[in-house]
């Protein structure tokens, strides 16, 4: 009897010297911090001017815009209403791209960068937020369509010509998303828009509304 008893404090003692242990190593483990969504600098975009040309629309889908421009790249998730991510120049240029060209994976995972006239060199995994070297393998790339806004008939009675239209459209099926800008060709006033194909019903997403 005493030594069952002996065991079974001894079980006792084990279990609780255990419980101790991984109670002070979750404790004191590093965490991995969570990306918080729409943090991100934005602070020189309200002084910012377009420029010669409007943001490409690199990509899209019903959740996610990526867009190359004088800001960089930037990444926009739609069901947040906010920049999730943003590429600047200056870290670009810290990976040997001075003169960029960009494309992303046909599944929206991958943004490929490099520089005109070049190979590829870096990839960006937009739902890691990581950038690293790009080795070459073989990825299928998103092509979005190119219009010429203000002489294109099919996409004429969709678009407001009050605004600077971008050239580059996303289609999804249904409907469109495109990037539209005041007439001052200030970046702050860079919009997304849905627009349905059946209806010309538009969705509007200010792109910098939270800066």
């Amino acid at each position: 009897m005493k030594r069952s008893k002996k065991i079974l404090l001894c079980g006792i003692a084990l279990v609780v010297i255990i419980c101790v242990a991984a109670g002070i190593w979750i404790k004191t483990k590093p965490q991995e911090m969570p990306r918080v969504v729409g943090v991100t600098d934005l602070t020189d975009i309200a002084t910012m001017n377009i420029g010669a040309e409007m943001p490409k629309l690199l990509y899209a889908d019903e959740n996610r815009v990526v867009l190359q421009g004088a800001f960089g790249i930037l990444v926009y998730d739609l069901a947040s209403s906010c920049v999730t991510d943003r590429l600047t120049y200056a870290r670009l240029e810290d990976n040997g791209i001075t003169q960029l060209c960009a494309a992303v994976s046909q599944d929206g995972s991958v943004l490929l960068l490099g520089n005109l006239g070049e190979d590829y060199t870096q990839q960006y995994d937009l739902n890691m937020f990581a950038l690293s070297d790009y080795d070459g393998a073989a990825i299928d790339l998103y092509t979005p369509t190119q219009i010429a806004p203000g002489y294109d008939a099919a996409y004429e009675p969709y678009l407001d010509l009050q605004y600077l239209i971008g050239e580059y459209i996303a289609d999804l099926g249904d409907a469109f998303l495109y990037v539209r800008a005041k007439q001052d060709w200030s970046m702050q006033s860079l919009q997304i828009v849905r627009c349905s194909y059946e209806t010309a019903d538009e969705k509007v997403w200010d792109v910098f509304d939270k800066t």
